[in-house]
């Protein structure tokens, strides 16, 4: 569907003008609005899931949202159009994607210890590098980065594993799961260790532009110490196998605070957000 819009978007912008496509866009967004109840029975998504929300606050943002916001240059838009095809569902503090595989190159990206670990995690723990679900921020949920937060989230997760016995588990990879912000920004700790005591497996993957713009973005703290050398923002991959996820969800269930009806904020500006 991706290739066929952005087809149609290119040809459309040819012979009409921006305003034109955004508003194209957006009847596509409202057609996918106008089917999302049946569709969610097809795949299997529990009622925890926050689908049904936040297609009511799309389906309201399309009343007063302006059309080149519905632009596929605009990632707002592109997490809008993915959770009205359920290609990404709302868990929460993240937004989580089906289908999605772990990189095999993610063996080589550390030492030789990484690797036979990596060999030995994907032969014997998960059987397989695909499918997992697959961890996106979505900046308007910024009100979800935080310990209950987070564990609403996974929660979700393990609901929807319940419903898909094939997926093997969850992966995340960002600058924030790196060990050695135990030091530097100790606040964040939790994004980590919480996951690593409940089964999951963290794998190094290594600096990159992205991972060094989004850690220096809110922090002062880290600035300082990239500035003086002795700071790499580096990303690593945070793996959660399924039958650890459902074991975690299973024993901490009962003291997580789920909450109902709560709703989503307006669309903020088309930019990434972090922690802090």
């Amino acid at each position: 569907m991706g290739i066929t819009m952005r087809g149609g978007a290119e040809a459309i912008a040819r012979r009409t003008d921006w305003s034109t496509l955004g508003r194209y866009h957006k009847l596509v967004l409202m057609e996918l609005v106008g089917s999302v109840d049946e569709r969610i029975e097809t795949h299997r998504i529990p009622a925890s899931v926050l689908v049904r929300l936040e297609i009511r606050r799309i389906y309201r943002d399309a009343q007063i949202q302006d059309d080149e916001f519905y632009h596929f240059s605009n990632d707002l838009f592109l997490k809008d159009l993915g959770i009205c095809r359920l290609a990404l569902l709302p868990c929460g503090a993240e937004l989580v994607e089906v289908g999605a595989g772990v990189p095999r190159r993610l063996l080589f990206r550390g030492d030789l210890r990484q690797l036979v670990r990596g060999l030995s995690f994907f032969l014997f723990r998960t059987h397989g590098f695909r499918p997992f679900y697959s961890l996106h921020l979505d900046p308007r949920q910024r009100e979800e980065f935080n310990p209950d937060g987070w564990d609403r989230t996974y929660i979700r997760i393990a609901d929807l594993l319940a419903l898909h016995p094939g997926v093997k588990g969850v992966f995340g990879s960002a600058w924030f799961y790196d060990p050695h912000l135990e030091t530097i920004s100790p606040h964040l700790v939790y994004l980590r260790q919480r996951r690593i005591a409940g089964g999951a497996v963290s794998f190094r993957y290594g600096s990159h532009p992205a991972a060094v713009s989004d850690a220096l973005a809110t922090s002062a703290t880290r600035r300082r110490l990239h500035a003086a050398g002795r700071y790499v923002p580096t990303a690593h991959y945070l793996i959660w196998p399924r039958e650890s996820l459902l074991r975690w969800a299973a024993h901490h269930r009962s003291a997580v605070r789920m909450l109902a009806g709560k709703e989503s904020r307006r669309p903020a500006e088309n930019s990434r957000d972090e922690p802090r």
